[in-house]
């Protein structure tokens, strides 16, 4: 969980903080009102890390039946969900029903492994605490690289953010020391070696 949150926590936040100008410069200016659907999506990759976890947590522990029931109900609610939200705001409410389903379906699976969800703890806690800096980081570049050229401001920005994240887990404790090290002697052999030739 720890390693899958690392790499989805800096998508989300680039997705959501320059949503508009991927939207520019990956489609036509008539999808530029679908920035907030993107921001309304943008929770679905946390909460599909944390539900595959958990569903491999159950998993490992012979509770097929659960996970079963889990995701079937989940279904449901979302179908449910979708019924009543879409006719009142068509234009978001598929994305926010399915947030709320999944958020229901990771809630069921937690109380289904609430035993085993205390032994992973940890260690979530300190990547999830690593994105605050890396949160006011994508707030300040997204609001002080407005005028910028698109493609130059998302590249700085999401370099800044993936920057500031990775010294984050650092001071944090998200990366543990043995992880450091390995780290360590990868770029060291990496450099030897370009250094050779």
């Amino acid at each position: 969980l720890r390693f899958r949150l690392m790499i989805v926590i800096p998508m989300v936040l680039i997705a959501v903080f320059w949503v508009d100008t991927i939207i520019r410069l990956l489609a036509t200016a008539g999808y530029a009102k679908g920035g907030m659907l993107m921001a309304w999506l943008a929770p679905i990759p946390l909460l599909m890390v944390l539900a595959t976890t958990l569903d491999r947590t159950l998993f490992l522990s012979r509770r097929t039946h659960a996970i079963g029931a889990c995701y079937v109900i989940a279904a449901l609610a979302d179908l449910v969900l979708n019924y009543f939200i879409v006719p009142l705001h068509p234009y978001y409410g598929a994305a926010w029903a399915t947030d709320l389903a999944l958020v229901f379906l990771v809630g069921m699976f937690l109380y289904q492994s609430r035993r085993s969800w205390a032994r992973v703890g940890d260690g979530v806690w300190r990547v999830l605490g690593s994105a605050c800096p890396a949160i006011l980081t994508a707030w300040l570049f997204s609001t002080s690289l407005d005028g910028w050229h698109p493609i130059a401001a998302l590249t700085l920005g999401a370099s800044a953010v993936l920057v500031v994240y990775g010294l984050a887990l650092l001071a944090f404790g998200g990366i543990s020391r043995r992880e450091r090290q390995v780290v360590v002697a990868l770029l060291s052999r990496a450099s030897r070696r370009v250094y050779a030739q």
